[in-house]
């Protein structure tokens, strides 16, 4: 027995709010005080398309559900209906079918309905349910109360209701037979007799021992098996009762199928995604299920698939996929589903010996269609009934406007006029009809077969039926199209199909248009050859349509392709109207050398009377096998605030005609690189994103060049390997507030005259407009704001750092007009150019601020004001002025003997330069002296390599000195730059930090363990040794790695560890790595704590510790999170035998404290270690500050040393004995104690008789 409950809810069943269900639960409990769950629950959906809602439900004696409810939709006025389930019915189904309680004629005049809907059981026999809802008609609100039964009314009553075993498998010769017998009487049934029969063979009888109850069932083994063991056949069970007495011997006997099956069947049923719409990319997913109709579970075998004929993508499933079961599968090669049109898609599967290939593959259509417009019909616009030839569709307004209704078709004879008949709930409804004759998905107005014909002019809401000729040009294209009717009112529907008006709708059905002709046939497509890697002998296949009336045969046909020889074959098939063939020519085509192909095929049959359709061309490419490329850096991005550790992401497409594995990609940060190994593999013609293990630091604000490359041997093109991208890290982006007004509304400056609105986030990035500036001018600012007392500030980032500093600032704190509110207000100002202004491109902020200057902080984001952003060039104003910018090379790494120098010369000046003396000086070593004989204009720069290398090879840091000299250089300020590069040895590696476990409570005896691994090293290091040790018991594992040099990895270990004792555990984690230049580096330690518990409580009405205070320890707290405070790292000294005042504030009375020091360290507060025992502050009391103080014992033998100590109160009621307990109210407060000796003169024995005790207040002793 167990107790049960049902209950119902209402549910939107698509998200719009217009078409509701009915979800509903039946929950159940083992025994009172048990917990309550879940036995069933489904959503019952309205079989009619109405909505379903105001359920109600009950439960009858035996177990069985009815539920009683109202429906509802745009073509049914309120109405009562039931359903109901049988107890032994499968979970979460409605299986009886619905009926009528009563149905309503009106629709509900108000905004209040069913107040009065309930559903109970009739009490004199537990069976009857009866349902009471409301409805409306004659004008009025009424009520009705319906009654129905589900159980029978049967005394004695029993009989199968299933065959637990055998089941469909692979079966024996000795398969035992299990079955349910369920007593449908309302007497108990004792003794059944029992038989079963398999393909109408001898009958077992035998009896099944026991008494069922009313609404019970037994389950009953037969004694005798059957066997069942031909492979491939399907059994014929017949199971039966046979009761004495039995009322109803409808529902005695089942027959049930059971078939013996094949070991290896395998096949894809189904194709799940894509599906068609109007979204579809070329990187679809594509999902497919895969059923196993077999005995037998299944591994490690083949699923592939085709999309329009082309490459065949194979992927291997590692299972296992269970006997007769079936699994969804994603394939990791995408599909290109990006043209607008029908792709073909077929999956298989491959298995050997597989038993019945028929089974194995599925296909289907995926349409990318069109757009699908947005409108409103919610008021009756739009199509309410379309009636076309054999299209007879009443439909409800679609979801956003949109139906498709293109599973309907009918056919049209061209050059015919058809009736057209279309319902409308709105007047003015103006009908345009497209039928896309060129199936190119684009409905062109040279398509209209119905050109803006008005239904109901002048009239608003109401039910409006019109007829209309609907034209089949006797040109149009034979064959199947999609028709488009569209609706637009009160004004004709525009000639863009896709244009979205306010009301109307969209609706598209199928079309077939006929022949007309006699004879007329032609080639409709060349389905292969396909773009890929194609050889000298490939196929080419045609799809051959006969658009004529009569049939054809001996239809010639031919291919050429670009313009060569023509080939000329003859399908000798017979094509019915109307219907397509495919043929394949004998013929193949030279098709090895790479590039792109143009074939043309055409019929020529004699009698053809229309030449318009005989003929179609095709581009086919020929790609070479290996040809690789990155074509973007996906990451990282231009931002703010990027780090050391940026995600590199490359996307890499495949341009060949050959999947590639195992292929290298290139990360260029800077100079610095990093090349890791692809596995793929890629499918041809494919792309992909590949984010690689190691990170990028871009940490530094400023300017970062990034390329990415690929490295394939025998790419047949070098020339699309790399790609490169500029990457900033940006400063602050400040958060303000412009939307009343505040900020720039227009900027100019220079050549720079930009109107603008209020940012996102009060913030504007125009960058990419620049002017240039003089060095030592003065020039005219002149900004518009839209809110008065307008404090502006700018700077230029003349260091060019990313930082807008004080001394950058070119204007301070101009303010516009000064006490005006909301306007449009226009001033100009003075930006000054020093004259020592740096040369070059800049950075520059103009940032403003309402009623108060703008704060020195340019990342300030508070108050009311904009941020925006320009580039400025400031130019020279110095004849001859050169320059290093920078030290491009070396940089850090594994450094040699060798190294190439090299660095950027720049001219600042106005006149070009060239012969600039140029140097390099190694930590203040020898100069190297060398000319850079390069012309430089003005304003430009360029990259000079020294031919004197340096010997870098010895490990450690240098500071590389690089400067011009050039006589005639008016500036030696820019002349030199400083870089310091650093050798670092190839083999260095150390674990520097645990990432896991952490202390925390609830610890387990398998907790992950997880370390930081760094490569201090120049070279990267793979197949290394970590060894991790738990209080003296070491695991090592190998990483495989790679591990790039100057980079860090997490890894987790396979080995776990045990924490599940309460207490501290002393971890320790290193590598060994052969000739490990540093060992100082390759260890780190931890300690780790398994906690005790954290009871959770409620302090939130002032409950709990508010105030702490017991020796040194002096805390003033609020109601922490969840009611558990950690103070541990607060801590006094508590002497043995010492009772010491213990003062606390609450903030509600009547609050319990109890204290426990845990003496024993156990983590587990026990009753001997309390030293407060419910004292209770404020009994009585409600909200207020209360502060009391009590005794805090601890005892003359408590442990020396550090312990912890919890203090926990409780409103209203002793704190627990479980220090673990949650209460309702309360707080929990940890701290830490240290207990030591007490001091006594009794227990010192002194020797030397001069020194003297004297006692001091607060049983302090002065020992001198």
């Amino acid at each position: 027995s167990f107790n049960t409950v049902v209950f119902n809810f209402v549910v939107d069943l698509d998200g719009n709010d217009d078409y509701a269900g009915i979800r509903w639960y039946e929950l159940r409990q083992d025994s009172d005080g048990d917990p309550w769950t879940i036995h069933q629950e489904g959503t019952y959906v309205q079989p009619d398309g109405h909505s379903a809602f105001s359920g109600s439900m009950a439960m009858d004696s035996q177990g069985n559900i009815g539920l009683g409810y109202t429906i509802v939709s745009t073509t049914q006025s309120p109405s009562i209906r039931y359903t109901g389930r049988m107890s032994y019915d499968p979970l979460g189904e409605m299986t009886f079918e619905e009926d009528v309680i009563e149905v309503g004629s009106q629709d509900d005049p108000s905004t209040r309905y069913g107040d009065y809907s309930q559903m109970t059981i009739d009490p004199t026999n537990d069976k009857t349910f009866w349902h009471t809802g409301e409805f409306f008609a004659s004008g009025s609100r009424k009520n009705v109360v319906g009654a129905f039964q589900l159980a029978p009314n049967f005394a004695d009553d029993v009989g199968v209701v299933l065959l637990n075993d055998p089941s469909d498998g692979t079966l024996t010769n000795d398969e035992p037979v299990t079955i349910t017998v369920r007593n449908f009487g309302e007497d108990d049934a004792t003794d059944i007799p029992v038989s079963y029969q398999v393909d109408g063979g001898a009958v077992v009888s035998e009896t099944a021992i026991g008494t069922i109850a009313s609404g019970e069932e037994l389950v009953h083994t037969f004694s005798v098996n059957a066997d069942l063991s031909s492979v491939g056949t399907t059994y014929n069970f017949m199971v039966a009762t046979s009761y004495a007495g039995d009322m109803d011997n409808a529902n005695d006997t089942i027959n049930v199928q059971v078939t013996h099956l094949e070991p290896n069947d395998l096949g894809v049923s189904a194709i799940s995604s894509p599906v068609s719409g109007t979204d579809l990319t070329a990187t679809e997913s594509i999902t497919v299920t895969i059923n196993n109709y077999g005995g037998e579970p299944q591994s490690d075998f083949d699923v592939s698939y085709v999309l329009d004929g082309g490459a065949v993508v194979t992927e291997q499933i590692a299972g296992p996929l269970a006997e007769v079961s079936s699994m969804t599968y994603t394939f990791a090669a995408t599909g290109d589903f990006a043209a607008i049109g029908n792709h073909e898609l077929t999956s298989y599967t491959s298995l050997p010996g597989d038993s019945d290939n028929t089974n194995d593959t599925t296909f289907t259509t995926v349409t990318k269609n069109l757009c699908q417009p947005d409108l409103n019909c919610n008021l009756g616009d739009g199509i309410r009934l379309f009636q076309l030839a054999d299209i007879d569709n009443p439909s409800d307004c679609g979801e956003g406007g949109f139906s498709d209704f293109t599973d309907l078709s009918t056919d049209l004879d061209v050059g015919t006029t058809y009736d057209l008949t279309i319902t409308t709930g709105y007047g003015n409804q103006f009908i345009r009809v497209w039928i896309d004759f060129n199936d190119n998905f684009v409905f062109e107005l040279d398509e209209l077969v119905v050109d803006n014909y008005e239904i109901a002019d002048g009239q608003g809401q109401g039910t409006f039926t019109e007829t209309m000729d609907l034209v089949v040009p006797g040109d149009a294209n034979s064959g199947e199209h999609r028709l488009r009717a569209k609706t637009n009112w009160n004004n004709p529907v525009p000639d863009d199909a896709c244009e979205e008006t306010a009301f109307g709708e969209t609706e598209e059905y199928t079309v077939v248009t006929g022949a007309t002709l006699d004879s007329d046939v032609g080639v409709i497509s060349i389905v292969a050859p396909n773009d890929g890697t194609l050889s000298a002998a490939e196929l080419v296949t045609v799809t051959v349509r006969n658009f004529g009336i009569n049939e054809a045969s001996n239809i010639p046909v031919s291919y050429q392709v670009d313009g060569g020889t023509v080939v000329n074959e003859v399908v000798t098939e017979t094509i019915p109207t109307s219907t397509s063939v495919q043929f394949t020519f004998a013929a193949t085509a030279d098709l090895s050398a790479s590039g792109t192909y143009s074939f043309t095929s055409w019929t020529e049959l004699g009698s053809d009377e229309n030449s318009a359709n005989d003929t179609v061309t095709k581009l086919v490419t020929n790609f070479p096998p290996n040809d690789l490329g990155v074509i973007a850096i996906v990451s990282p991005v231009t931002g703010e605030n990027l780090t050391d550790a940026e995600a590199l992401i490359v996307t890499i497409e495949n341009f060949g005609g050959e999947p590639q594995s195992d292929f290298d990609v290139t990360f260029v940060i800077d100079g610095n690189m990093v090349t890791e190994t692809v596995a793929g593999p890629l499918a041809e013609l494919s792309t992909m994103d590949y984010t690689f293990s190691a990170a990028g630091n871009l940490s530094v604000f400023g300017t970062y060049n990034l390329s990415s490359y690929t490295t394939l041997p025998d790419d047949f093109d070098n020339s699309n390997d790399t790609t490169s991208t500029v990457v900033t890290n940006n400063m602050c982006q400040p958060d303000l507030n412009c939307g009343a007004g505040d900020g720039i509304q227009l900027f100019q400056l220079g050549t720079i005259d930009n109107p603008s609105g209020c940012g996102d986030n009060g913030f504007e990035d125009f960058t990419y407009l620049s002017t240039d500036l003089d060095i030592g001018t003065t020039f005219p600012l002149t900004i518009t704001t839209g809110y008065g007392n307008q404090f502006v500030r700018v700077w230029i980032d003349f260091n060019d750092n990313f930082i807008y500093e004080l001394d950058e600032i070119v204007v301070d704190n101009y303010e516009i007009a000064d006490g005006q509110g909301a306007g449009t207000y226009t001033e100009t100002m003075d930006l000054v150019v020093p004259g020592d202004a740096a040369a070059g491109e800049h950075r520059l902020r103009a940032k403003t601020h309402w009623n108060s200057p703008v704060p020195d902080d340019a990342c300030d984001g508070t108050g009311d004001g904009e941020t925006e952003e320009y580039t400025v060039v400031t130019g020279p104003t110095l004849n001859s002025d050169v320059g290093i910018l920078n030290i491009e090379n070396p940089n850090d790494g594994s450094l040699t003997s060798a190294e190439l120098i090299t660095v950027k010369v720049r001219n600042f000046g106005i006149n070009e330069a060239s012969n600039i003396p140029v140097s390099y000086q190694i930590d203040g070593g020898d100069v190297v002296s060398e000319v850079v004989t390069e012309t430089v204009p003005s304003s430009a720069s360029v990259m000079y390599t020294f031919t004197t290398t340096a010997d870098l090879s010895a490990w450690g840091t240098y500071s590389i000195i690089s400067s011009t000299s050039l006589g005639s250089d008016e500036n030696s300020d820019n002349d030199a730059s400083t870089k310091l590069v650093t050798n670092y040895p190839p083999n260095d590696l150390g674990v520097i930090a645990f990432v896991a476990p952490l202390s925390g409570e609830n610890m387990t005896d398998s907790e992950p363990i997880s370390v930081t691994i760094e490569n201090f090293g120049g070279a990267s290091q793979s197949d290394f040794d970590v060894t991790v040790v738990i209080d003296g018991n070491s695991v090592t594992e190998t990483v495989a790695g790679p591990l790039a040099e100057l980079s860090t990895m997490d890894y987790t270990l396979t080995a776990t560890g045990n924490f599940v004792a309460f207490g501290s555990y002393n971890l320790s984690a290193y590598t060994t790595l052969p000739d490990d230049f540093d060992n100082l580096n390759d260890t780190v330690s931890t300690v780790i704590t398994n906690n005790m518990c954290q009871p959770s409580a409620n302090c939130n009405v002032g409950d709990g510790i508010r105030y702490f205070s017991v020796g040194t320890i002096d805390n003033v707290s609020g109601c922490e999170p969840d009611g558990f405070g950690d103070f541990t790292f607060l801590s006094t000294v508590l002497d043995t035998g010492s009772t010491n005042e213990l003062t606390i504030t609450t903030e509600y009375g009547s609050q319990f404290v109890r204290v426990w020091i845990d003496y024993n360290d156990n983590f587990a507060f026990e009753m001997n270690e309390l030293v407060v025992d419910n004292y209770e502050i404020a009994p009585g009391q409600g909200g207020g500050s209360y502060t009391e103080t009590m005794d805090l014992v601890v005892p003359a033998d408590a442990t020396l040393g550090e312990h912890l100590m919890r203090a926990k109160t409780n409103w209203n009621a002793p704190v627990p004995d479980d220090a673990c307990f949650e209460t309702t109210y309360g707080e929990t407060e940890e701290y830490t104690v240290i207990i030591d000796n007490a001091v006594g003169i009794e227990d010192h024995a002194f020797l030397n008789d001069d020194l003297s005790i004297a006692y001091l207040p607060g049983d302090q002793f002065k020992i001198t």
